[in-house]
């Protein structure tokens, strides 16, 4: 292992930064690199080697670099990886240096690079703004290997007028074809609860209007019309619906819990109300849309569900 470098005590020489006509950045922050020497420092606490367990020993994947986060696949086959690089700043956090997204196998090698970003240091300011090109990426929780992300169809300018703003695409091991593409929201996107096959929900919102947006859609045919589910504002917790309970499927991973075959599913939720906060569990069914109260926690106590044992009962 290296060993950390340290601080001279003689400076080797000034600071310099230079704004070449670009715009400044608006936000400041506490706890930047400010010289070489921090660069080396933060590089060398940075680094790790991604390793794979199987409960004896430990096998190296791949070489070692600044990894800031690993996401394995359901099936446990691919690791979604984000690896931070070169060059670093001075006026902005590490989640804003350059950056390599990338989909390994379990030896370690790269089958996919996602998305190389470069340093970003002036991000948009405007309300529901965004950086153009792909971001959030994630797994589909109720498939194997597939791969989901979002682009801004506007530039990431919300201001302009258009219907649609934000484009999901989807792109399944062995990572080798053309995403395609497979569903888009009004809004901004927000994230997916996945349930069967022919049910998910889909999340899109504004941050300058507070609206919030819940829809349901068939995921085998994405491109049909989405069906409304819930809208409210998201500054008004009396009118927050609770959000949908999950249960684990095969993979180990969160997906809708469904009752009365395929019919029904649960919300759970803060339950604030002008008598304080009153959480909850609800039944919505799918085909009416009606929200039916089961459970409510009632003065003098404070109750709140932890985990549903068996929901036939």
């Amino acid at each position: 292992m290296e060993e950390k470098p340290e601080r001279s005590l003689t400076p080797e020489g000034p600071v310099v930064q230079e704004n070449l006509g670009k715009r400044g950045q608006v936000s400041t922050y506490q706890d930047l690199l400010q010289d070489p020497t921090d660069e080396m420092i933060f590089e060398y606490y940075a680094m790790s080697q991604m390793m794979l367990w199987d409960g004896t020993k430990s096998v190296k994947l791949g070489k070692p670099g600044m990894i800031t986060d690993v996401s394995p696949s359901p099936d446990g086959l691919y690791l979604m990886t984000t690896i931070i690089k070169r060059p670093f700043s001075y006026i902005v956090p590490f989640n804003s240096f350059p950056s390599s997204i990338q989909i390994r196998d379990l030896q370690g090698n790269v089958v996919k690079v996602l998305l190389d970003k470069p340093l970003i240091e002036n991000n948009p300011r405007d309300y529901d703004a965004v950086l153009p090109g792909p971001r959030s990426f994630s797994w589909r929780s109720d498939r194997p290997s597939t791969i989901c992300w979002v682009e801004a169809l506007d530039g990431g300018d919300f201001k302009k007028e258009m219907q649609y703003h934000d484009q999901v695409y989807t792109l399944s091991a062995p990572f080798t074809a053309t995403p395609e593409k497979f569903i888009a929201t009004e809004k901004r996107f927000a994230g997916f609860t996945w349930g069967k096959e022919d049910y998910a929900l889909i999340y899109e919102g504004s941050s300058k209007t507070r609206i919030f947006i819940t829809s349901s859609f068939n995921p085998n045919d994405p491109l049909k019309v989405k069906t409304k589910v819930f809208e409210y504002n998201t500054d008004n917790s009396y009118d927050n619906p609770g959000r949908f309970v999950t249960e684990l499927n095969i993979y180990g991973r969160g997906v809708l819990l469904f009752a009365d075959k395929g019919k029904s599913l649960f919300l759970s939720g803060d339950g604030a109300s002008s008598e304080g906060d009153r959480p909850f569990i609800d039944k919505y069914e799918i085909k009416t849309g009606k929200t039916i109260r089961l459970w409510r926690s009632e003065a003098p106590y404070y109750e709140t569900i932890n985990s549903i044992i068996d929901i036939n009962k």
